[in-house]
């Protein structure tokens, strides 16, 4: 075989070779962009759901303030209303003392003109 000939198989391999790894790289990118694809396909959907989730979230706990700022409101209308009662009642203990001082002072004003008056009709 002359050295031309060779040469011609040398490179008519080497173009059937470079054919068939051109191939395989053809197909090779065709998986890498088909998987690609589905990859944003899948990222797109993703990022959906977490825009819907994020509103669900964000309408949950604005429902919750709402719900808790009305609670605090019914518990500070409570607190009022217990402060209110709670002044009422120690004004009732206040007058409620001072009449139970007043009488225990008359008390002891009439034992003691009960005594007084018992000494002197004992003396005479």
């Amino acid at each position: 075989m002359s050295d031309e000939t060779y040469l011609l198989q040398r490179i008519m391999g080497l173009e059937t070779e470079l054919s068939y790894f051109a191939e395989s790289s053809r197909q090779q990118q065709i998986r890498h962009n088909t998987e690609l694809s589905r990859l944003q396909n899948e990222n797109r959907k993703l990022q959906a759901r977490l825009g819907v989730l994020q509103a669900e979230n964000n309408t949950l706990r604005q429902n919750e303030n709402r719900q808790l700022q009305a609670r605090l409101g019914v518990l500070q209308a409570e607190n009022n209303t217990l402060r209110v009662q709670l002044k009422a009642g120690l004004s009732v203990i206040s007058y409620l003392e001072q009449r139970l001082k007043f009488h225990l002072k008359s008390l002891l004003e009439q034992e003691a003109t009960s005594e007084t008056t018992q000494r002197l009709s004992n003396a005479a």
